[in-house]
């Protein structure tokens, strides 16, 4: 399977990139303008990192159809990102019982009732994660093809973000973000891969999964 990974490095100077800050849904937009095509047409997935020692925030993004990030470099009166755009493809082969590192930074949350409530006890976040990998036939949730084998959680605060979902209707969305850090291995690596490639959990427009 192959996939794109870019790395833009934003100005956090930038009035554009601040107000985003506050609504990760208008970034996930602003991502979308390098695409020639829908969030789940080209599988995109984001992640925000910030480094509290330099300063820099940097935009991580994950997809299946290769960027042009030309229209990132106008955005925001030209100031959006601190420097030049990169990209690589990636070939993903993964083997059966292969240990790897990971990086999850996830909205654990259950929907009970037709509603979405989040998880905010740490056992019931690491089995919420476990259960991703394993599946549950009881509950018949699928397997995602791999077996947490050791994992560190960072709790986060709630994210707000607004949809429009027309001109004049504007929907408040509320995230908890939880970031997992550990080693996994594959169990099932068609599985894994399509689980990469779609990502894990929801909330994925506002950078999760």
């Amino acid at each position: 399977m192959r996939l794109y990974l870019s790395q833009l490095t934003l100005n956090p100077a930038s009035p554009m990139v601040q107000s985003e800050f506050e609504n990760p849904y208008e970034m996930h937009r602003t991502i979308m303008r390098g695409f020639p095509c829908k969030r789940d047409a080209a599988n995109v997935l984001y992640r925000l990192e910030s480094n509290p020692h330099s300063g820099s925030v940097t935009l991580l993004v994950q997809s299946t159809v290769e960027p042009q990030w030309e229209p990132l470099t106008e955005v925001g009166q030209g100031q959006y990102l601190f420097s030049p755009p990169a990209w690589k493809a990636v070939d993903l082969d993964l083997q059966q019982k292969q240990t790897l590192r990971f990086r999850l930074v996830a909205n654990t949350s259950v929907k009970k009732d037709g509603k979405r409530h989040a998880l905010f006890d740490e056992e019931a976040q690491r089995h919420w994660l476990e259960t991703k990998g394993t599946g549950c036939i009881e509950k018949k949730r699928p397997s995602h093809g791999f077996e947490v084998l050791d994992m560190d959680i960072q709790k986060g605060n709630n994210q707000q973000g607004h949809i429009h979902r027309d001109e004049n209707e504007k929907h408040t969305v509320t995230i908890y973000r939880v970031q997992f850090d550990g080693i996994l291995q594959v169990t099932n690596p068609a599985t894994f891969l399509a689980a990469i490639q779609a990502g894990i959990g929801s909330g994925k427009a506002f950078g999760f999964g």
